[in-house]
């Protein structure tokens, strides 16, 4: 079980399963062999989100509702975003001290105005991104009512407007490679070197970034291509022509996309450099074969 957040709060973990929790085996003893049978016996999956209270225990109908079958047929971006919504609004009524079970429409008013108005909030959300909490927390409520007979406090909610900010900046072409140089090359305004620069994989964020200019995917998109997936580089052409998997895709529905030539020079630039050399050196030190789980996925040449 992985944490991902800090503790004395409500916490979101995630099972990993296959993994030895040797320090846990008296939790199952006399139930099941291990902590990764007793699990798996009761339909967990690997990697299935789970939340933990400030106490250091678990909420079972809390979990219940994020291990049903109503949380698992939602995409793994939504199940991940909709998890962490509940997290928010549990931690903001444990500061209320105000069991979620008991909670009334007025505290979900006041969530509201919390996250998205209350000015000694540093974290203040947009109100497009609370309309993404009031989903899930429709849901979270609409599941644990049907089969706990909770109230739900945002029955009778209304969704706020989604708003464009009015501050949205757009870079040109010479703004764009400006940021470029200055925000991920560490460079400074002579286009030397910076001094006071300590980033690091310069090239590699600077490939990432100048393909996300050029061919509009959104990042998670991006991030979710493999090599096999590029199309070999050819220096007659402008664009090149490529396809994003059904299973990366927002919605499920793989599309073509383009991806100018200045962009695949530099990914390529990279794979052939620091990544390469990077690969050699995981190589060399044995990093691979430490990896548990590890599988290997080859592709036709």
């Amino acid at each position: 079980m992985d944490a991902d957040s800090d503790a004395q709060c409500w916490q979101v973990h995630r099972f990993s399963l296959g993994r030895s929790y040797s320090e846990l085996a008296d939790l199952v003893t006399g139930i099941a062999p291990d902590l990764d049978s007793w699990a798996r016996a009761r339909g967990v999956r690997d990697g299935q989100r789970f939340l933990i209270g400030p106490d250091g225990r678990p909420d079972l109908r809390v979990n219940a509702c994020l291990g049903s079958a109503k949380w698992r047929n939602l995409k793994e971006r939504s199940q991940r975003d909709y998890t962490y919504s509940v997290g928010v609004w549990l931690n903001f009524l444990l500061a209320l001290g105000v069991n979620w079970w008991d909670a009334q429409e007025s505290d979900a008013e006041e969530f509201f105005f919390w996250r998205v108005t209350d000015p000694e909030n540093s974290d203040r959300v947009q109100s497009n991104s609370f309309s993404r909490d009031l989903a899930a927390l429709q849901k979270f409520y609409r599941w644990t009512r049907k089969n706990f007979g909770t109230a739900n406090p945002f029955e009778d909610f209304d969704a706020p407007r989604a708003t464009r900010r009015e501050d949205v900046k757009w870079l040109d072409p010479g703004g764009f490679k400006r940021w470029l140089d200055l925000g991920v090359r560490g460079m400074d305004l002579s286009g030397r070197p910076d001094a006071w620069w300590r980033g690091r994989n310069e090239q590699r964020d600077a490939a990432f970034c100048e393909g996300l200019f050029g061919n509009g995917l959104r990042v998670s998109e991006w991030a979710s291509v493999v090599l096999p997936e590029l199309p070999a580089y050819d220096r007659r052409r402008g664009y090149f022509t490529c396809q994003l998997a059904d299973a990366c895709a927002k919605g499920g529905y793989g599309h073509p996309y383009w991806t100018p030539r200045s962009a695949m020079k530099g990914v390529l630039s990279y794979i052939e450099g620091p990544r390469a050399a990077a690969v050699r050196r995981a190589r060399a030190a044995g990093r691979y074969e430490r990896v548990k789980g590890m599988r290997m996925v080859t592709f036709p040449s």
